[in-house]
Parts: structure tokens; C-alpha cells; sequence
């Protein structure tokens, strides 16, 4: 079993490092969902504080069970100020609401740091912050109090029970040092000491006056005082705790009534639920299995025609049947592994609101953001490889696409921007629409930059001013029209990173704009990457594969009813012009086309392309292989499968050839 070491020496099986981490981060997700309904100056739901609270108490808890100390005390000073808004203590302002987001960021880099074996950063200045938000003024260190007022609601019936069970109650305090740590006296070697002394009632992390950390434990057990005295030389000191009349009165009062406050709920791996988390590379290799499942059944479908003719009629018809069923059980397997692996887009949009939130802020501009088809599903193989993509994309626009308020209503716009997320599935494809309602491209602005920096020649474009033209440049490697790099967007490299990252997953990015109006980036990808659907065809003597998600339509084409324009071949389709290209003709094989051939019909709108072949063979369940090596790739194929004889089929890559429609001939150039 690996261990790693945590805080103040304390090891922790890396195991339980992963659970620990993925929980933090799920109630980070609800907490950033959470923390954008805050508004100044308003009074917030309750059940929204609620669920903050028990949100950073909850990764308080785990922290603290893991020994990773800068989380605790970080998560504990969210809280207290989420206790001080549910008590009134405190309200909602504007001052509160820029240290909270400060606050998530910061937990969120300690989480990030530690997962990654880096140095994370100092949380002192940021606790001593909350401090003086809460009370007004500079944190004091707690010294020789019974109970500290934060946690006296929630253990003083534990500490009533222990007492009345004639157990003695006492409160120790800890103060790691660089000394004592030298001599292997640290946090988690103290709360080893107190566990076998007897039962830790509560445990939190202290602020000194410093800016250091201090901890507090309240230990109920039967031994006396001889046991631990001792422990003075270790940086212990401690006290033993008596209720007071008052409060000993209070909590039986409580206990007869039925209302005895039993402390904070215990959350997280000790609670049983009926899910079960397992980690993505598992999911990856039982999605592999199954992909050598279908080649295995597709060479027996194959090895099954090979001999039909061998085999008496009655026993072929019962051969047939069993691999019919095994089929359809086949692919009840994979679909079921699909679920597994399905999860909503709006786990991505949900994280999104707090970045537009975030960027804005640090733009002082007003911007709302609209989320619709959050529950649309897809692979969260897919998710994990667009987040960096779709964040890119949202920071833009709230940094570049939405005006000031000032530009805006001098405009005749309302002062506060607009960024709309939506998904929707289509076929086995989902989309993901990013809009905004902001400046919109500067065509010119684009073209003259692309222009000086070299990346395009003064007469290069075909099409100058086309909305795919654009989004080429502003997709290339180093292209940016701001002078300066920001905290939002970086220098140009960004929209290179999320078109590379779009068709690395097989899908296609577009792009729609107009001056003031705004600008919306439309992805299209699979809902999945392993196993799909395509269909089978014949071209040059080769045999393709073409995923059936990105086929719009299969047709049969006249070749004495093609019309050529311009070297460009057209044919009428639904009543208007189509380009097609010759599949045989992009890739350099000897064409051989009959009176009919076939149009596969890709792409939507203006889009649209016809990939002229001449057979259409079959539907088949195939198992992409991706080429990842650059030596090998070629533009137009996105993979490799094979439909069990053992020969590799090439897999075609649906919008590489609709970019090919726009060039000349559609032949594919070296």
C-alpha cells in the first residue's frame, strides 16, 4: 500500500489521499455554485448558508482525518464566517463577498498544491482577513477558556454526556514548533496520543496572534491525570473542562424534552451511501475490454460467413441466432458502461459560474450568465479534457467579448453583459454553445494583425472576411490582437489549445459573430471516444470507416448530374448547391467510379459538404484506435479500427474533410 506524508509527518495511504481529494473537490463545486447567489447588502437563503457551511465543515472534517493542516484552518475560517452569517453576526457586503472568493480560490490552490506534491501557498494573511470581517478586529489568541464560542453549541452535550457518564472531560492544546518537530513530536503524533487516551470529542485549528497555528482537542476518558503529565515537555498543556450549572441545567433540560444536540454530523467516507466512486483509468480499461469484445465478435461474425456454406442449414440457423444474441448482449454491455461513464455537462457549467463571477470582478464589469441543456450527458472523459478548453472560452468573453458598462450603454445596450452556456445532444454527437452578447470580431482589426505578424500574406485568404477565415487566425499558435498578456486570457495561446483540444477528441469547432452584437463558438463532439457506430465504405480500392454520428445523410449521386463551377464539383441537393469532394481524390488513389456512386452528406447550415465514394458496404460497431503519433498522422483521418480479418481500416475524420471542401478541388496537399 503507498503512503504518503502529509502535514506535520502524518502518512496517509494514497488511497484514501484520492477519495480525499475528490470529495473536497465535489463540495468545492457546490460551494462556487453556492457563493454566486450572494449578493451585497441582501439577506441570503438560508438553506444557501447551510450548505456553504456544512460544505467547508465537511472539508474541515476530512482535512483534519488526513492531517493536512493549511486545508483545516482555511476551511475553518470559511466556516466560522458562514456560522456568523447564519447567527447574524455578520451580513452579506460587498467586502465579505470579494474575501470569500479570494477564500474558495485559495482553498482550491492549497487542494491543487498538495494533490500535486507542491509547496501551496500561506493562508496567515487570508485567516487573519476572515478575523477582522467577522469581529471587527484583529484575531486574539484563546487562552484558558472552558469552551471556544464557536464550537460550545455543538460539543457541550457531548461533553454533558461523557461527564454524566463519569468520564473526565479535558482540553488540550498543541503548538507545533520546528523544535519539537526535530524530536518526531508533531500534530499527528499528539492526536495518537489523546485517540489512545481516550475519545477526541472535537479538534480544530487555532490562529495564534502570530499569524502561526495552534490545535485545540477535547478528550473524554476514564484515566486520570498521571497518565499524560508527562506530556508537559512535548508542547502540551491542558485543563480539565466542568460544565457550569447553568449549562449542566440547559443540556438535561435539552436531553428530557428529546432536543439534546448530539455536535456537527459526521460526513464523507464514514457516511454509507449507494454510490460508489471509481476512478476513470479503471472505467478506461473495462471500456477496453469491451472494445476487444467487439473485434473479437466482429471476427466471429466474420469466420461465420467464411464458413456457412460447410455447415448443414439447421445447425447455421442455431449458429446465428447465438451470435445474434451475443450481439445484442454485447452491446446491453457496452451501453451499460456508457452510463457509467455519462455525467451532466452541467458539473463543467455549474464550475463556470464562479469563474465569470471571478474575471468580472476583476474587470469591474456586470455580467450574468445563462445555463440551459445542464443536463445533457456526456463521457467524463470528454469532460476532463474540455474544462481547460471551455474555461479559456468563458474567461474570453467576459475579458474581451462583454464591454464596460459604460461602452454598453452608449451603445443602447443594458449595462449588465450576458454569457449563455447551453448543450444539447444530437444523434450520438453533443454540442456546447458558448455566446455572448458583447463587441463581437473586428474583422480588420484580425486581418491586420494576422497580416503583421506574418501569419497570413496580404492576398492568402480565399474567402477575406469569412467567418471560418477568422477563426482560423485567432486559432493560430502565438495570435493575439491585445498588446499585453492578462490574467484572463494569457498571449494567443489559448484558442490554439482549445481547437487542438476539440478535434483531439474528434470533434469540430465553428465559430458565429457580428459586430456588437456578439460572437458564440459552437463544439461538437462525440458523447463518447472508444466504441461507435460507423459506416463502412469503399473508395480507391480501400476500405474506410466514418463515424454515423457526424453523417448527416447518405445519398446516391447521378455522376452525369454533377455540375462543375469553377473547378469546384456541385450537385442539387434539397434544392441548393452542394460541394463535393472525391474521397479517393484527397487521399491519391486511383479512382473508379460507376454511373452511381454515393454522397455522404456532412455538416450543418452554409457547412454542408458531400464525401463522393463509390460504395457504401455496411453498419458496423468499430473500436477507434487513435494515431497519436505526428510521424504517421495525415489530416483527414482521425484513427484506425479494424472489422476482424485483421486489416486495418482507416477511420475518417469528419471535419477535416468539410474544412477540405473550401480548397481547391478538395485535393489534399502535402
Amino acid at each position: 500500500m503507498d503512503e504518503n506524508k502529509t502535514d506535520n509527518g502524518f502518512f496517509v495511504a494514497s488511497e484514501y489521499l484520492d477519495d480525499y481529494f475528490a470529495e473536497c473537490y465535489e463540495h468545492l463545486i457546490v460551494i462556487k455554485r453556492d457563493v454566486v447567489t450572494l449578493e451585497p447588502e441582501k439577506t441570503p437563503e438560508k438553506k444557501v448558508i447551510e450548505e456553504l457551511f456544512r460544505s467547508f465543515h465537511t472539508i474541515k472534517g476530512l482535512s483534519g482525518m488526513v492531517g493536512l493542516a493549511e486545508a483545516e484552518t482555511l476551511s475553518h475560517a470559511l466556516e466560522d464566517y458562514f456560522r456568523a452569517l447564519r447567527d447574524a453576526r455578520v451580513t452579506v457586503s460587498k467586502e465579505g463577498i470579494d474575501i470569500l472568493i479570494e477564500g474558495v480560490k485559495l482553498l482550491e490552490e492549497v487542494l491543487t498544491a498538495k494533490k500535486s506534491g507542491q509547496t501551496p501557498p500561506s493562508i496567515n494573511e487570508f485567516a487573519n482577513k476572515i478575523k477582522i470581517i467577522i469581529t471587527g478586529q484583529k484575531p486574539e489568541t484563546k487562552k484558558n477558556q472552558s469552551l471556544s464560542d464557536e464550537t460550545r453549541q455543538e460539543i457541550e452535550s457531548k461533553v454533558y454526556e461523557a461527564i454524566k457518564g463519569g468520564m473526565n472531560v479535558w482540553q488540550f492544546n498543541f503548538v507545533p514548533s520546528n523544535e519539537l518537530a526535530a524530536k518526531g513530536v508533531n500534530v499527528s503524533i499528539v492526536r495518537s496520543r489523546l485517540t489512545d487516551l481516550g475519545e477526541i470529542l472535537n479538534a480544530v485549528p487555532k490562529i495564534t496572534e502570530d499569524g502561526g497555528v495552534a490545535f485545540e482537542f477535547i478528550v473524554a476518558t476514564v484515566k486520570d491525570e498521571s497518565d499524560f503529565k508527562g506530556w508537559a515537555e512535548h508542547g502540551l498543556t491542558w485543563e480539565r473542562l466542568k460544565l457550569t450549572e447553568e449549562e449542566m441545567a440547559k443540556s438535561h433540560d435539552e436531553e428530557d424534552k428529546g432536543g439534546i444536540k448530539r455536535g456537527p454530523e459526521r460526513s464523507g467516507p464514514m457516511s454509507i451511501t449507494n454510490i460508489v466512486r471509481v476512478d476513470l483509468k479503471r472505467l478506461d480499461e473495462l471500456m477496453e475490454m469491451v472494445g476487444e469484445l467487439v473485434i473479437t465478435r466482429a471476427r466471429l461474425d466474420d469466420s461465420i460467413r467464411r464458413i456457412s456454406r460447410f455447415i448443414p442449414e439447421k445447425e447455421m440457423d442455431f449458429l446465428q441466432e447465438t451470435h445474434s444474441h451475443m450481439e445484442r448482449q454485447l452491446r446491453n454491455l457496452r451501453e451499460g458502461v456508457m452510463r457509467i461513464r455519462m455525467v451532466p455537462i452541467g458539473e463543467v457549467f455549474e464550475r463556470m459560474q464562479f469563474v465569470v463571477m471571478d474575471v468580472a470582478r476583476e474587470d469591474r464589469k456586470s455580467v450574468k450568465l445563462e445555463i440551459s441543456g445542464h443536463d445533457t450527458e456526456i463521457d467524463k472523459l470528454v469532460v476532463e479534457r474540455m474544462m481547460d478548453p471551455m474555461l479559456h472560452l468563458v474567461r474570453n468573453a467576459v475579458s474581451h467579448g462583454i464591454e464596460t458598462k459604460e461602452e454598453r450603454l452608449a451603445k443602447g445596450k443594458p449595462p449588465d453583459g450576458k454569457i449563455r452556456l447551453n448543450a444539447y445532444t444530437s444523434g450520438d454527437s453533443v454540442v456546447i454553445e458558448i455566446e455572448d452578447d458583447g463587441r463581437g470580431m473586428d474583422f480588420e482589426k484580425i486581418l491586420s494583425k494576422a497580416r503583421s505578424e506574418g501569419i497570413i500574406d496580404g492576398d492568402e485568404l480565399r474567402n477575406q472576411g469569412q467567418t471560418r477565415d477568422i477563426l482560423d487566425i485567432i486559432c493560430a499558435s502565438g495570435f493575439s490582437t491585445k498588446e499585453e498578456a492578462d490574467m484572463a486570457s494569457g498571449r494567443g495561446i489559448g484558442m490554439a489549445i482549445v481547437k487542438n483540444a476539440v478535434e483531439g477528441l474528434n470533434g469540430s469547432l465553428s465559430m458565429e459573430t457580428e459586430p456588437d452584437k456578439g460572437t458564440r463558438f459552437i463544439i461538437n463532439l462525440p458523447l463518447t471516444l472508444l466504441i461507435v457506430d460507423a459506416l463502412i465504405l469503399a473508395s480507391g480500392g480501400h476500405i474506410f470507416a466514418i463515424p454515423q454520428p457526424s453523417v448527416r445523410e447518405v445519398v446516391e449521386i447521378e455522376m452525369d448530374r454533377i455540375n462543375i463551377l469553377e473547378n469546384n464539383e456541385l450537385i442539387i441537393y434539397r434544392g441548393a448547391p452542394l460541394p463535393i469532394i472525391r474521397l479517393g481524390r484527397v487521399f491519391g488513389l486511383t479512382e473508379n467510379y460507376g454511373p452511381i456512386v454515393y454522397g455522404i452528406i456532412l455538416g450543418s447550415g452554409s457547412k454542408k459538404v458531400g464525401i463522393m465514394v463509390e460504395q457504401m458496404l455496411t453498419r458496423r460497431e468499430i473500436v477507434v484506435r487513435p494515431i497519436t503519433d505526428p510521424l504517421v498522422s495525415v489530416k483527414g483521418v482521425a484513427g484506425a479500427t479494424e472489422l476482424g480479418d485483421g486489416k486495418p481500416v482507416l477511420i475518417l475524420h469528419a471535419s477535416d474533410l468539410i474544412n477540405m471542401a473550401s480548397t481547391k478541388g478538395g485535393v489534399l496537399n502535402a
